[in-house]
């Protein structure tokens, strides 16, 4: 993974909350029109309401309806002007721990403050201005003449309700404010946890790919050598087979990319690689897959198999006079798929210290440990019983399709002898 990949996430990330975050002027500069309808929308709502109340309540007064709709609807407009004012204090003075002593003070005068302005405009507006022009001033209810009456008339009636009022826009306030708060931490805090998987899935992508560059030169080397001795012992048809033979297994490998593959066709690897063994051995090798049908379309790490067999051929039958054999098995428990790889050779006992924990044991463990964790698996090497090496894998059963090209695999099969 590149250092830019590391710096650089690919994930949005979150417009953080600046420290002198006013959620009320935020409001009013993200969304002005809006924030217009929809506080008009509301007055006028409150305003119908009002209107059909004084029409119903007081039915015998018989006021026009041009009048009862100059004294309510224009009383709850009047008051759209004063909602940003209202939440430019709220922003000015935060209530919250520590804020007490100073912010609730603060909104008490205000709260009364916006009872006399507000009352004053509603005044000014409704009774002096607009009422006049809906019938003769004679005609006029008592009061509505008189400015300074019309102003303590109100305040008594709906200075509590005002109060309140002024209280509701900013507890509404407040509300957007804490709640802005805790999903921006909440958005923070899963991105964080995003970030991190992702950098986490990159780094054992990296670390398997790296593994994976280090096991195929391993196996070639091997291969190649092989191939050297064959040439240098003038067998020249088995020398061409062998090569020939490589060159179907370099493409297999180089078309594969994916981490996991089907047991099919991890077993079709095995086996073509160890027909390459087959062409050095001669009768020397006897190979048999014992492989349970229903594990064939089970998801295995790629070139899980592929080490182990080598294994078995380079430190079991290359160490052992004679004939030699190798096993490969598989079994399917209910949540688990075992693997193995036998020989008959000396064993991990009779092999010299360190002879048999090499490169393809260290990697296959690395590889498991990568994919499914230090708990996932299980990996077993030691004697078999009755002699030889046993390496066994358990692994979590995911399981797929089977390969529709790939080659089927016997149940009890393949004996190359």
């Amino acid at each position: 993974m590149s250092e830019s990949a590391l710096q650089r996430p690919p994930v949005d990330a979150p417009d953080p909350l600046p420290p002198d975050f006013r959620p009320g002027a935020e409001l009013i500069r993200l969304c002005p029109w809006k924030m217009s309808f929809i506080l008009l929308g509301i007055a006028l709502g409150l305003g119908l309401t009002d209107f059909l109340l004084q029409a119903t309540v007081h039915p015998g007064e018989r006021m026009p309806l041009a009048f009862l709709a100059a004294i309510t609807f224009p009383q709850y407009v009047v008051l759209v002007p004063f909602v940003p004012a209202v939440l430019f204090l709220a922003d000015r003075f935060p209530m919250g721990p520590g804020r007490w002593r100073r912010s609730l003070p603060a909104h008490a005068l205000a709260s009364l403050a916006f009872v006399f302005v507000y009352g004053a405009a509603a005044v000014a507006v409704c009774d002096y201005l607009l009422a006049p022009l809906t019938m003769p001033t004679e005609q006029l209810p008592r009061g509505y003449n008189d400015y300074v009456f019309g102003l303590r008339r109100v305040v008594a009636v709906y200075g509590v309700l005002w109060i309140g009022l002024y209280w509701l826009i900013v507890g509404a306030h407040h509300t957007l404010f804490y709640l802005r708060r805790a999903l921006q931490r909440d958005h923070e805090a899963a991105d964080l946890a995003l970030r991190a998987l992702r950098l986490e899935a990159g780094l054992a992508q990296a670390n398997l790919h790296a593994l994976n560059m280090q096991l195929q030169p391993h196996f070639l080397f091997n291969t190649l050598n092989a191939i050297s001795v064959l040439a240098a012992k003038g067998e020249r048809v088995e020398t061409v087979r062998m090569i020939g033979r490589l060159g179907e297994l370099l493409r297999m490998s180089l078309g594969n990319t994916a981490q996991t593959v089907s047991l099919s066709r991890e077993l079709e690897f095995a086996q073509r690689y160890l027909d390459i063994e087959q062409v050095r051995f001669h009768d020397r090798m006897a190979v048999r897959f014992d492989v349970a049908p229903d594990t064939l379309g089970a998801q295995v790490p790629s070139m899980i198999l592929q080490p182990l067999v080598e294994n078995a051929v380079k430190h079991g039958l290359s160490r052992k006079r004679g004939a030699g054999r190798i096993e490969v098995r598989s079994r399917r428990a209910v949540h688990t798929l075992e693997l193995s790889v036998r020989d008959d050779g000396p064993g991990f006992g009779g092999a010299p210290a360190g002879g048999r924990t090499g490169v393809g044991l260290v990697n296959t463990r690395a590889r498991l440990e990568q994919l499914y964790g230090a708990d996932g698996f299980e990996l077993y090497r030691g004697d078999a019983p009755g002699g030889g090496a046993l390496v066994r894998i358990t692994l979590p059963l995911r399981v797929g399709s089977a390969d529709e090209d790939a080659p089927a695999v016997p149940v009890i099969a393949l004996e190359a002898v």
